[in-house]
């Protein structure tokens, strides 16, 4: 990649994966349609509509995509229990998000009736501009090829920004980047209000490393997450209450859930590994 190039993607990145920026524009768009007082240029009737309703768009869009998750969530006893959102620059497969899932099924219950403990495992798998950067350093220290289909990646960085918004994947592992883009909009429920009390391993206020968690550590299967991933609990955002008391349900399960991963204890007589290692002489 020649320097021209570089500085250029690197721009591009900046503008199409800060996930935070998208999410204030969208929670402060309730005064005007236009972002600019700047007019463009004069072209195809398709470019003047979309600078005068984006915003429109973008809405009614977002509703569409609400009633459509409120229809597949609620109708039919094959819907999930628990949903969990995964997003970072790390890929799963479906057998790895299978023996996540699995190891939840103990700390749950069936809220559906329909006799099965489900998990859906929503991931969403992209980088942003930082997360490229180092990726692509690394690359070349190691003298590899770096790509990344940066199309994709920025569709994928929208998907995580509606989700965030109006998705009703709610215990969220995150990369750290991910992380702080949405906890900088105070998306996530304090750890005091889960938990009653900020335990160990906590990053802030809303966030717990999971790594520091004996969840984490005495299940192997939850070890293919980042060794930097945090674990939070959405809030339920105005879009998500307006599906009614049933969500509100929801979001309680999902908040039990999480309380007793961050506050999982070792079954009893079990010894973590690093406890039964000889000390060195």
């Amino acid at each position: 990649m020649c320097p021209e190039e570089k500085r250029e993607n690197t721009a591009e990145e900046v503008g199409q994966s800060n996930a935070a920026k998208r999410l204030q524009a969208l929670g402060k768009m309730d005064e005007s349609d236009d972002t600019s007082d700047v007019q463009p240029e004069k072209g195809s009737r398709l470019s003047n509509f979309w600078y005068h309703h984006k915003w429109k768009v973008i809405i009614i869009t977002a509703f569409a995509f609400i009633f459509v998750s409120l229809g597949t969530q609620f109708v039919g006893k094959s819907n999930p229990d628990i949903k969990i959102l995964y997003a970072g620059p790390l890929y799963f497969t479906p057998n790895q998000s299978s023996a996540v899932s699995a190891c939840m099924y103990d700390l749950m219950e069936d809220s559906n009736g329909d006799g099965e403990k489900k998990i859906a495992v929503n991931d969403l798998v992209y980088m942003t501009a930082q997360q490229m950067l180092d990726a692509e350093e690394a690359a070349l220290a190691r003298e590899e090829e770096f790509a990344v289909n940066r199309q994709s990646n920025a569709q994928t960085a929208e998907q995580f920004t509606y989700e965030i918004m109006a998705g009703d994947s709610l215990i969220c592992f995150l990369a750290p980047d991910q992380y702080e883009s949405v906890a900088a909009v105070e998306a996530f429920v304090p750890l005091e209000e889960i938990f009653g009390y900020i335990p160990e391993g906590a990053v802030d206020g809303c966030g717990l490393r999971l790594c520091e968690t004996k969840f984490y550590k005495y299940y192997t299967a939850v070890q293919i997450f980042g060794e930097d991933t945090v674990i939070a609990l959405k809030k339920l955002t105005t879009i998500n209450k307006m599906k009614g008391e049933e969500m509100e349900l929801y979001h309680a399960r999902h908040m039990d859930l999480f309380r007793k991963i961050g506050a999982f204890a070792y079954p009893e007589g079990y010894v973590p590994p690093e406890e039964t290692a000889s000390p060195a002489e």
